[in-house]
């Protein structure tokens, strides 16, 4: 089968086959060159009338900081001490 032919049989089975509404039909291509139509799959669309309420997603708070990067007095560990 040619490119043409490929593309011209799923044109026709995009357009006319009962499970148009299911499937589309495309070309491809094979390792050895060779054409062919191949069938995938689409999801269905959710409609407004099936969405939930969403929640809100409740975020964790960080945890506190038990090594503080200043000692008081605003001075950073590594300047304290040290004679």
């Amino acid at each position: 089968m040619t490119r043409d032919e490929a593309s011209a049989r799923a044109a026709t089975l995009n357009g006319e086959h009962p499970q148009r509404d299911e499937f589309h039909w495309g070309v491809r291509q094979d390792e050895r060159g060779e054409w062919s139509v191949a069938r995938a799959h689409i999801p269905k669309r959710t409609t407004r009338d099936q969405l939930t309420p969403s929640t809100e997603a409740k975020q964790p708070r960080p945890p506190p900081d038990l090594h503080p990067g200043d000692l008081p007095g605003g001075l950073p560990p590594y300047a304290a001490g040290g004679a």
